[in-house]
């Protein structure tokens, strides 16, 4: 049976009036035939290849109106990634219609409009194609990525990220030290972007260490039906599969799982926990119900050490009920979130968490 979870570890908000907007934007760029192994381990039978979404989110201050983009998923034009990029990816099957801009502009959206882009970090399925917004526009990084990065394609041939990204623009790297508006969420350090408690970026190091989650509150405690505050947590790639961070001490595999990840979103039913339990590889015992699947494979880490704990700290995050945690690459979300034009804001009513929560699950079952 389930084992009990440990105490919820609190996040220690500091408490705000301010919200913002936030939708969840896909321009249809998928990474596709990606060999599992580099991402994950152990091994799983029936999972030698991941197929991913890669999320951008629309992000609308409450008070000011002003807009931001947290990351730019992949861009259209994949002949013009850096040619260690095109190196890098052979074999795999990428594709990308659109870039987020045009779905913006298709949706009444003037790019003048936009005055930043965050990107969560540097690699290729993030970064889109930000030449293509008006000089106006401000590009945001991580710490320590202009001194990764060099001076960009075609400067450096080497170079993983494109001088167009940032030429001409305002670019910005962030300092976790000597930023004013510096604080803390949960165990990460975090920027208080507007000031005003309605949304931060979080040093969320390990896939890389420019890497950056933003947190973002959604509903203020008195229009929300748990009566507190609401959470969005793009975590970028923090994890690329909830097996990563779930189950966990504080949320084991329950007894019986519902809805039933077996059955299309918002069938209901429900699976005995046993049945998934016993296809964790990685643990026996009590552990198979409360430790994660899949631990992060090394192809794709800064720091093995780092990733480590902050897949932790992210699991810390999605117990609580009213934060709903994204990655950018989670595909069991595909069916269940509303997409841009519409707005998460109601992610909570709609009962998105809890559908989703376990529907990675489907990945791991293995071969009966």
């Amino acid at each position: 049976m389930s084992p009990s979870q440990t105490p919820l570890t609190p996040l220690s908000v500091p408490p705000s009036n301010a919200t913002v907007k936030i939708s969840i934007i896909d321009s249809a760029g998928r990474l596709g035939r990606v060999p599992s192994k580099l991402f994950f381990e152990p091994h799983i039978e029936g999972f030698e290849y991941w197929t991913a979404p890669s999320y951008s989110f629309l992000i609308e201050h409450g008070s000011s109106g002003d807009k931001l983009l947290f990351d730019l998923g992949i861009r259209k034009d994949l002949e013009n990634l850096p040619p260690v990029i095109q190196k890098l990816v052979e074999g795999w099957e990428l594709s990308s219609h659109k870039n987020v801009s045009d779905v913006l502009v298709e949706n009444g959206v003037d790019l003048r409009d936009i005055k930043t882009i965050i990107w969560s970090h540097r690699h290729f399925d993030h970064t889109g194609d930000p030449s293509v917004f008006p000089f106006s526009t401000d590009l945001v990084v991580g710490p320590g990525l202009k001194k990764i990065v060099g001076e960009g394609y075609p400067i450096d041939e080497e170079s993983i990220c494109s001088t167009s990204a940032w030429e001409g623009r305002n670019f910005i790297e962030l300092d976790f030290e000597t930023d004013r508006r510096v604080t803390s969420i949960g165990r990460w350090k975090a920027i208080d972007w507007f000031e005003d408690g309605s949304f931060y970026l979080l040093h969320s190091i390990g896939h890389t260490m420019d890497h950056l989650s933003g947190f973002a509150r959604t509903k203020l405690a008195a229009q929300s039906i748990t009566g507190t505050d609401e959470f969005i947590l793009m975590g970028g790639d923090v994890a690329h599969h909830g097996g990563e961070f779930r189950p966990n001490r504080f949320l084991p595999i329950p007894t019986e799982i519902s809805p039933d990840p077996r059955l299309p979103p918002y069938c209901g039913g429900f699976c005995l926990g046993a049945y998934y339990a016993q296809r964790n590889m990685r643990h026996n015992g009590d552990d198979c119900w409360n430790t994660p699947f899949l631990k992060s494979a090394k192809p794709f880490l800064d720091d093995e050490e780092k990733a480590e704990w902050s897949l932790d700290v992210i699991g810390e995050f999605d117990v609580h009920d009213n934060v709903f945690v994204i990655f950018a690459h989670d595909n069991t979300l595909l069916n269940v979130v509303d997409l841009y034009p519409k707005e998460a804001t109601e992610w909570k009513e709609k009962g998105w968490k809890r559908e989703g929560r376990w529907r990675f699950l489907e990945d791991l079952k293995g071969h009966n």
